[in-house]
This record gives C-alpha cells, structure tokens and sequence, in this order.
C-alpha cells in the first residue's frame, strides 16, 4: 500500500503557525522546541521531518513562521516548477549567429555573450541558458557546422560530465534535538567540528573546539572522504573522551561516517541546518582565524601545517 504524501494547505499552516507560537503553559508544560515538534507533528498527522521541512526550507526559524507567507512562496514554487520555454528555430538561429560575431569580433565566450545580452536586452526577451547554448553549439558541429571553434577551446565533441552526486548522509539528528545544556555554553564536553578546505574543495584541516572554554584542536586530514575524516576526529578527541558529552557539525559529505565517531567517542552528535554557520558561531570563528595563515586556495598537500 502506497502511503499518501502529506501536503501542507493553508489551514494547516496557520495552524502550525500558531501552534508554533503558542507558550503551551499547562498543555505542553513549556517544553523547548525540540520536545514540542513532536506534538506538534501529531497534531497534524505529519512527521516530524515534514514539519521542519515546511520551516526550515521556506527560510523561516521556529519563531518567526508566517503561514501566509509559506503558502505564497508554495503556490509560487508550484506555478513555475514544470514551465519551459520552447525557441523558435528563426529564435535560435538568431542568437548563434550574433554569438559567432561576438566570438570572431570579441573573442568573447559563451558565459560573456549571455551576460551582455542580459545587460542590452529588456528583460522581456527570452535569453537561453549557458547550458542550452552550449546544447545548440554543439549540435550545430554534429550537423558539420564550425560554430564550435569559435568556442575558447574549440572542441568538436563535447566531454561528457562525470555523475557528481552529492552523498547522502543517513540517520541524521537536527541540532534542534539537542539538549538546552548545549546552547546555554554552562558545561565543558559539547564541541563544534569542521573542515578547512584545501586547493580544489579537497579536505585540508579538520577542526574541533569546546563551545564552553574554546579548547580548540586541528589536524591534518589526509581527503575529504568520510573514513579519512572519521579517522582525524577519533585521533583529536579520543584524548578526551572523558569530558565529551555531543559533537555538532555542518552537513558537509566528510562527516558520512558520524554514526561510527559517536560509537567510539560514546557520544551524541548532531547535524546544524544547511546554511546555517551561525549556529556553530565558534568553530566558523576559528575557521576564519586559520585562513588568515592558510587563506583560500592553499594546497595542503605541499604546504604542511604546523600547530
């Protein structure tokens, strides 16, 4: 049997929305947000997820939910999620051949012709993306045209893209599952994680600090694969075991293996909302001090940090 996705409507938004603001003196006890989410979504009928996706997805927190404002960014997102735009062949024609005196002329680029189109032309007028362009170049050298030289590196045949999925990372737990403990910064134990990028978005250094005492730690990290990850973190945090009580970290695929840190260092580790550095104010504040030595662009294969 198929279960029926949950949809959000209007009404079930004001009530979200209230039931959001509501202080629940005598009915939920005052209970923090973490405990309330869940009684919340019984209420509606929904996961827990389906809630904090209807929140945290359409940019609003837990305190400034507005269901009018979530029901016309739905009905926005409906209206244009399925639209295409289908050119003309006289359309597409056109714009080849202002591309290719652009090219001969200027030695402009695909990205440069776009771009000066959309500065010239009113925003009325349909103007492909990169990707079609580069569609209609090459199909025009399949057909035994020479439009593809024209193109910075002039290839007649174009690359095919390597599948570049993102991982997923499963059995994630919110940052709002945390206890108030964590957020009050009264206790030694609750640390931030991150990684410090080399050349090439490749793993270069992974970083570890208390949010209480702003202990911080930092080691080399051999990839950005969860394994070498997962390796770095036992070998920081192990010497502390003691004192640790949660591990909080950003969403980033090197931390895949977060299920197996938290077995070995006996600990509970949570996930912070995408986009939300914030939230991990401490580490992203270390991080920004690290770069001031190793800025952006750094090669950590040839350039070794010392601590």
């Amino acid at each position: 049997m198929i279960k029926k996705r949950f949809r959000f409507n209007l009404e079930l938004r004001l009530k979200l929305e209230a039931w959001l603001a509501m202080p629940f003196y005598g009915l939920f006890e005052n209970l923090p947000i973490a405990k309330k989410l869940p009684r919340i979504a019984d209420m509606l009928g929904c996961a827990i997820t389906t809630v904090k996706r209807e929140v945290i997805d359409r940019g609003f927190t837990y305190d400034n939910y507005n269901a009018h404002q979530a029901q016309i960014d739905s009905e926005r997102k409906v209206s244009s999620g399925n639209t295409h735009y289908t050119y003309s062949e006289e359309h597409r024609v056109l714009l080849l051949s202002e591309f290719k005196v652009f090219a001969e002329n200027n030695d402009w680029s695909p990205a440069a012709f776009l771009l000066r189109l959309k500065h010239e032309l009113d925003d009325s007028v349909r103007i492909p993306s990169l990707e079609l362009l580069y569609q209609w170049i090459y199909e025009d050298a399949r057909l035994g045209g020479e439009l593809y030289k024209s193109l910075p590196r002039g290839q007649k045949k174009r690359k095919k893209q390597k599948a570049n999925k993102p991982k997923k990372i499963n059995d994630k737990v919110s940052i709002h599952e945390r206890d108030a403990v964590v957020e009050s910064r009264t206790r030694l134990g609750d640390f931030e994680i991150d990684s410090v990028v080399s050349v090439g978005n490749k793993a270069g250094i992974t970083t570890a600090n208390d949010r209480t005492s702003r202990f911080c730690l930092a080691k080399h990290a051999k990839s950005k694969y969860g394994d070498a990850t997962k390796d770095t973190v036992l070998v920081m945090l192990r010497p502390h075991m003691r004192k640790l009580k949660t591990i909080t970290s950003d969403n980033g695929t090197e931390f895949a293996e977060h299920l197996k840190i938290a077995k070995h260092l006996k600990v509970k580790y949570y996930f912070a909302d995408p986009y939300c550095s914030n939230q991990r104010g401490s580490n992203e504040n270390i991080n920004g001090m690290i770069r001031r030595y190793f800025p952006k662009g750094t090669d950590f294969v040839t350039t070794q940090p010392t601590y």
